[in-house]
């Protein structure tokens, strides 16, 4: 490979100055009580897709980073009812999936939840008459109202299969996780206020998981809740099933780093709910949309309010294998085996590159700079790039963690030079947008290899500055190219 001349321009040097004067790894951290990855494998993400083999891999590494629990959930959108289900569909076989992942994570020691949207059901179980009214909060094609009595029950044999599924494969549920939003939901009058509705539901889908899993605890996620629905499903607790709720994993809005003090139900204990899969608020850096993630600043501050406020308890949230380095950085710091996310990055490096103590302290510096992504230099990154590269043995072509970064450095190189184009769409600039979606395809299919992408993944979920210019640009072109009976 060819030698470059050493340029480690300022938003990667004064990173590696900071972490350079920081201890290696420490032990003076309270570790946390709970520290659980919830893995949904849905939306073409690569939870879905894993073989077993990937998945025994994803699990041992979390293991490895210090998460003590797994948690997924069966989203039924697209899936046909199990009970009436042929086996090549794509319910039954996302499903077999999900059991495999739980199997294998009992095998190793972790304890597992199961996520619960407690309205969210089958397509084919999605009838007319069933359906749930739309609200504040409140959307998804497949939510059925549990104030009808046959919906309701639907729902309660929709859950007592997937129990019986999993005790029969010999997985023990430690926990059941019930977020009322997101999905779920329904704003009709017998439903009124949802929440109430919502925690009566909750303590019936939890009688029918004890018939199986006698020790189960019932937890609950504030995801999207306000103060007075807290209060609300507190003093409904306490009156009418005292000690029910185990733990809240309060909801941490996008762009703040700890949750709102609101009231619990008595003895419920505090955590949080802690998105990994973005890296700031104001930036198009979600879900993997643009590549990996790095959140390391954000993700430090948060654990460390946690930690001041008592909540020692998180669920955090995985879409797959572009937050792998998020997934160390959270796990290290809730842990304690670590106090700081610029040492946990070097030891990232030095684990999955495998370089020496230098270069991966160098190696953390240029990974966590890109919490920042429209902020980099990409001419200055990928000169040290390069640099880094020239001291970093690991580079097999299965090497994932290693190759990902790259190719985002040349994702946002060629972004960073359609947004130097103006405002003009010259042909120039068009063959560029061209050339950065070639390489987010490659990313997305020759990396990591995702499965059919659902709306997480669309280009109009998360977008670069330019896209909604392009967008309409390319419009403009297509109806002038069309055939009069074609507009």
């Amino acid at each position: 490979m060819k030698k470059v001349s050493p340029v480690f321009p300022a938003f990667v040097l004064a990173a590696w100055c900071a972490a350079a004067a920081l201890p290696l790894p420490a032990q003076e951290q309270r570790a946390f009580e709970h520290i659980e990855m919830y893995c949904p494998s849905h939306f073409g993400n690569t939870y879905e897709v894993f073989g077993e083999n990937e998945m025994r891999e994803a699990l041992a590494t979390l293991k490895e980073y210090g998460c003590q629990w797994y948690s997924d959930w069966f989203d039924m959108e697209c899936c046909a009812d199990l009970a009436t289900n042929k086996l090549n569909a794509f319910s039954t076989v996302l499903w077999q999936n999900i059991r495999m992942h739980y199997r294998l994570a009992r095998e190793m020691g972790l304890k597992t939840a199961l996520i619960i949207a407690p309205n969210w059901t089958y397509y084919d179980q999605c009838r007319g008459e069933w359906k749930a009214a739309e609200g504040d909060r409140i959307y998804g094609k497949q939510l059925i109202c549990p104030s009808i009595p046959e919906a309701r029950q639907a729902i309660l044999n929709n859950y007592d299969r997937l129990f019986s599924d999993l005790a029969r494969d010999g997985t023990t549920l430690d926990a059941l996780l019930f977020g009322a939003y997101d999905w779920g939901g329904c704003a009709c009058e017998k439903c009124h206020p949802w929440i109430r509705t919502f925690i009566i539901l909750v303590r019936d889908i939890y009688e029918v998981g004890k018939k199986y899993f006698p020790d189960l605890k019932c937890n609950i996620s504030g995801w999207w809740w306000k103060p007075e629905e807290h209060q609300m499903v507190a003093d409904w607790v306490d009156e009418n099933a005292p000690g029910m709720v185990d733990t809240c994993f309060l909801h941490i809005p996008y762009g703040s780093t700890g949750p709102a003090d609101v009231r619990l139900p008595k003895g419920t204990k505090r955590g949080a709910f802690v998105h990994i899969g973005y890296s700031r608020n104001d930036q198009p850096d979600e879900y993997g949309q643009f590549g990996p993630i790095a959140a390391g600043s954000r993700i430090q501050t948060t654990i460390n309010n946690l930690r001041e406020s008592g909540a020692d308890r998180i669920v955090c949230y995985s879409e797959g294998v572009y937050d792998d380095l998020n997934k160390a950085i959270v796990c290290g710091l809730a842990g304690g085996k670590f106090d700081s996310f610029e040492t946990i990055a070097a030891d990232y490096a030095a684990k999955w590159f495998g370089t020496d103590e230098e270069t991966s302290r160098r190696w953390g510096a240029w990974l966590t700079a890109w919490e920042n992504p429209l902020d980099v230099d990409t001419d200055a990154s990928g000169a040290a790039l390069a640099e880094l590269l020239e001291s970093t043995p690991n580079q097999s072509q299965d090497n994932w963690r290693l190759w990902q970064w790259v190719e985002r450095q040349k994702l946002y190189q060629i972004n960073r030079e359609i947004l130097a184009g103006g405002d003009d769409w010259t042909e120039e600039r068009l063959a560029l947008v061209d050339q950065f979606w070639a390489q987010r395809e490659k990313i997305h299919r020759k990396i990591w290899g995702i499965g059919v992408p659902v709306y997480i993944f669309h280009p109009e979920f998360c977008k670069m500055p330019w896209y909604d210019s392009w967008a309409a640009r390319r419009r403009t072109v297509k109806e002038q190219a069309a055939e009069p009976e074609e507009r």
